[in-house]
């Protein structure tokens, strides 16, 4: 519990979608384990690349194509790994993300490789944690995956959790336009999982 509050503490003011998207997959992990390695494939629609114009953002660059950037080191994975540190999974994190040609939303497929087979119903359980205080949260079971366009309107998340011995995959899907939690990690962290409140 110590290093969850920690993680309320850490997060800072506006964070970036990815690491909001990371942080729901895979927090509520820390509870079954510590994994050795973590791996974020993320797809965003173009508006998760930033409010500045650039050429490769447009929507007619991105149309008909998706393409992975920020290969040498996109400015939130610094982010995603502190929130990760301050809640319990300190492992080493390999982050790809991509853009695709869709307006918003965001889809993340989370994995967490741990060095003993993993307990399928213990993680299913650490999943459903968010659903005890917040009723956008929706987990998904058997075949069913979440999917973007199915939480734009109403604004929901929605998990999708497999076991393959050592290896726990989360799929989360947030719309990454949502300003229902203006500081999204943190917010989203105190009210899922009993975190403190930041006082500032």
């Amino acid at each position: 519990m110590a290093g969850r509050r920690n993680c309320a503490r850490a997060t800072g003011r506006q964070s970036g979608c990815y690491p909001t998207a990371a942080l729901l997959a895979l927090l509520p992990l820390a509870s079954i384990g510590a994994p050795r390695q973590i791996v974020v494939d993320a797809k965003s629609g173009i508006t998760g690349a930033g409010r500045t114009p650039q050429a490769g953002s447009l929507f007619a660059e991105v149309s008909g194509e998706i393409r992975a950037y920020g290969l040498s080191g996109h400015r939130h994975q610094p982010e995603m790994e502190r929130y990760l540190r301050a809640g319990g999974i300190g492992a080493g994190v390999t982050f790809t993300p991509h853009v695709v040609p869709i307006s918003r939303g965001m889809l993340a497929d989370a994995y967490a490789v741990f060095d003993e087979p993993v307990d399928g119903g213990a993680v299913e359980a650490a999943s459903r944690m968010p659903m005890r205080t917040a009723r956008s949260f929706r987990v998904l079971t058997g075949a069913r995956a979440p999917s973007v366009a199915a939480v734009v309107e109403p604004t929901t998340r929605r998990f999708a959790s497999t076991v393959a011995g050592p290896v726990v995959r989360v799929i989360c899907a947030i719309d990454n336009l949502a300003r229902v939690l203006p500081d999204r990690p943190c917010r989203t962290s105190t009210s899922c999982w009993d975190f403190p409140k930041r006082a500032d």
